[in-house]
């Protein structure tokens, strides 16, 4: 079972939303390696692209709300305050 960090999430999220590829990886070097040795990223043509299980990964980790970005506060409408019978006071 692989370990994903926070960093790995947040790159392969980004990765699938903008459907780009990661070219500038001199920052990344030491994750993106890993992320190759796992699985998720493939080299192309001089860039860095998600792998099958990568797509998949993404879009489970988008749909589960793992990533802020994707976290939607669900719309409930406001249901009409019934007011409680009134109550009779006894003397």
């Amino acid at each position: 079972m692989h370990v994903l960090s926070i960093e790995d999430i947040e790159l392969i999220v980004h990765m699938i939303e903008t459907e780009s590829a990661v070219t500038d990886f001199s920052k990344r070097q030491k994750q993106i390696d890993n992320l190759i040795r796992t699985g998720y990223v493939r080299p192309l043509a001089g860039a860095f692209v998600l792998t099958e299980l990568g797509r998949r990964t993404a879009s489970s980790l988008q749909t589960k709300s793992y990533v802020r970005s994707k976290v939607e506060t669900p719309q409930v409408p406001a249901k009409p305050v019934e007011e409680p019978p009134a109550l009779e006071a006894s003397q």
